[in-house]
């Protein structure tokens, strides 16, 4: 029984892994856009390239405002001293707005698959997962632990009915990747560090 958990472990961390290494590379078509698109405007070109279909698969969701009709980048920033939010843009740079005001900080956005919801790491001490719908609306803490115990760098099942995260202990400085069904449920450890 121990044998085939320690495979099942290995082989959802070697998924995790290749999926870590394919957002990799979308950020760098992302970036490589992007240089394109900035290269356009400085010679004066009005029309702006098309997008790889990833960024369709990836970053289909529109919402209200400006930011409605285009393909969105997900991103943290820090405008006051470890209290990151989550802010949207379009990929031309644009339209930067705010999902999250929550003043204790969020970071580390991960897009759903289906490009409805969005993960990411909120608080300042004690950090815990939170999963909230692409336009920011019902923000959920689905770990919810205890200092000092904190959670960093979700990513979702293919399927979406799951986030992966690492979970570390400030007092052994020992770390484990975990999964969690949505609705912080089915807690399991997949890593035995």
């Amino acid at each position: 029984m121990r044998n085939r958990e320690f495979r099942e472990a290995v082989l959802n961390w070697i998924v995790s892994y290749f999926r870590k290494l394919f957002s990799i590379g979308v950020l760098v078509l992302l970036a490589l856009t992007l240089s394109t698109s900035l290269l356009a405007v400085a010679k004066g070109d009005s029309q702006e390239p098309e997008l790889p279909g990833v960024y369709k698969q990836y970053l289909p969701f529109a919402i209200e405002n400006c930011l409605a009709g285009g393909e969105l980048i997900a991103f943290d920033r820090e405008l006051a001293q470890w209290q990151p939010e989550i802010y949207l843009m379009k990929t031309d740079g644009s339209c930067q707005t705010a999902l999250t005001k929550q003043g204790e900080g969020a970071r580390q956005p991960a897009w759903s698959f289906d490009g409805n919801q969005i993960a990411y790491t909120g608080g300042l001490k004690n950090l815990d997962i939170y999963v909230m719908n692409a336009d920011g609306s019902g923000s959920t803490n689905i770990t919810n632990t205890p200092w000092p115990l904190f959670e960093s760098q979700a990513t979702w099942s293919p399927d979406g009915t799951k986030i992966a995260f690492k979970q570390d202990n400030a007092d052994t400085g020992e770390g484990d990747i975990y999964s969690i069904n949505l609705d912080g449920t089915g807690l399991k450890r997949l890593t035995f560090n």
